[in-house]
């Protein structure tokens, strides 16, 4: 119950930044997600979170120009990483 309020209020406090930066796009929305899971140490679920954030980046057409696009390859990266150490 704990780890679904906390991720309950890292969304909310994850939108209103999003909301601030104007970066509210689908795209952005499933990288946030993905970043919830990294923090809670789920990295499967935060890998998963990140290759839809990128293929919506993708299918958007905003792939190369959005610097939230190259920050969920980073998280991709990440992700990857962290798994290959377990």
């Amino acid at each position: 119950r704990a780890y679904l309020d906390e991720g309950s209020e890292s969304l909310r406090r994850a939108e209103k930044i999003l909301k601030e930066l104007e970066c509210s796009t689908s795209g952005n929305a499933l990288r946030v997600l993905g970043v919830i899971s990294q923090n809670l140490n789920n990295f499967r679920e935060a890998k998963e979170y990140f290759r839809e954030a990128i293929l919506e980046f993708c299918r958007s057409g905003k792939e190369h120009e959005s610097i939230w696009s190259a920050v969920a390859h980073w998280n991709m990266h990440i992700a990857e990483k962290e798994l290959g150490r377990r």
